[in-house]
């Protein structure tokens, strides 16, 4: 699956399942595209994802429960969770400290460029590169 945010960046598109450096170094794999559904609608997604394994919110620590819909392949998350279509992705690297390993992101922050003027060394253009 393919996603394109035109208004992020017309020449970036999101890949699921794919591999992404983060421009600090560490690797990670898009699961898929989590967006934002009424509570009627999330009655109708035919499996969630296990407590132990709920995505922790990049940008303000929370864990957020995930769905899944078998039969129509996606995912989808409470719209009182979050407004945002969100990037769902597992770290590939174990890290004993941090209790779940998988993650969302508003997908505008997963496309955007990495801030230059906080990180001026860094040599990475995106915040996550496919890796190819």
């Amino acid at each position: 699956m393919y996603l394109n945010m035109g208004r992020c960046n017309p020449r970036r598109n999101l890949k699921c399942p794919a591999i992404y450096r983060h421009f600090k170094g560490k690797y990670y794999a898009t699961m898929g595209i989590s967006v934002p559904v009424s509570e009627e609608v999330i009655e109708d997604y035919t499996q969630k994802l296990y407590d132990w394994d709920m995505p922790k919110h990049t940008e303000d620590s929370r864990y957020i429960r995930v769905y899944y819909d078998e039969e129509k392949k996606t995912y989808a998350h409470s719209c009182r969770a979050s407004k945002d279509i969100l990037v769902l992705y597992r770290a590939l690297y174990f890290n004993s400290a941090v209790l779940a390993d998988t993650y969302v992101r508003p997908i505008r922050m997963f496309l955007s460029r990495v801030d230059t003027e906080k990180y001026p060394d860094v040599k990475q253009k995106y915040r996550f590169e496919e890796v190819k």
